[in-house]
């Protein structure tokens, strides 16, 4: 399989969008449908590969649709982390004018994920607004249960500091587990 052969290769880590219902898979996707995403996971966690699944949070047109389920299919397979970036939408496309999923809706899915996963490591990824929410959804989503946070913002910081939490820093994708090789000669 390719997966296989990617760990073959010598591949470190596996990252894949994980949407959780057929409508998404083919409207926005463009698959035949789930279960091919499901295949993939499937193949990638039998590879022996580090597999970090992705949730894209409000990709149907900004609503959360099939997230939960998501949440749902990447906890079967027990990933080692994953991470949930949010639909920023861009200007020229067929979503430029669409809002992106408020900070309480992304705060309830990481709640939830952490509910369901709770010893997994949960990432905020680098794609998401950076807009005026942007601050209360970095807020919310340390409430929430992340453990790590892609392109954090100072107030972030602080506000992480005083809640005892004692950040880590490394110049690496947010999938990637803290090492502290990675970072000696970082900040």
């Amino acid at each position: 399989s390719t997966a296989a052969a990617l760990k073959e290769a010598g591949v470190d880590q596996a990252l894949i969008d994980v949407m959780g219902d057929e409508e998404t898979a083919k409207k926005i996707y463009h698959l035949d449908g789930l279960q091919k995403v499901i295949t993939s996971l499937e193949n990638l966690f039998k590879s022996g590969l580090d597999v970090v699944p992705h949730i894209v949070a409000g990709l149907m047109y900004g609503k959360i649709h099939g997230e939960y389920n998501a949440l749902h299919i990447i906890s079967r397979f027990k990933p080692s982390a994953f991470v949930i970036v949010v639909l920023t939408p861009l200007k020229s496309t067929p979503m430029s004018g669409i809002s992106s999923p408020s900070p309480i809706e992304i705060a309830r899915l990481i709640a939830t994920a952490r509910l369901m996963m709770p010893q997994t490591p949960i990432s905020l990824g680098c794609e998401r607004p950076r807009n005026k929410e942007a601050q209360m959804m970095e807020n919310l989503a340390i409430h929430a249960g992340v453990t790590r946070m892609a392109v954090w913002s100072t107030k972030t910081l602080d506000m992480a500091e005083k809640l005892g939490l004692k950040p880590l820093f490394q110049p690496t994708c947010c999938s990637v587990p803290y090492r502290e090789d990675f970072s000696k000669d970082f900040i």
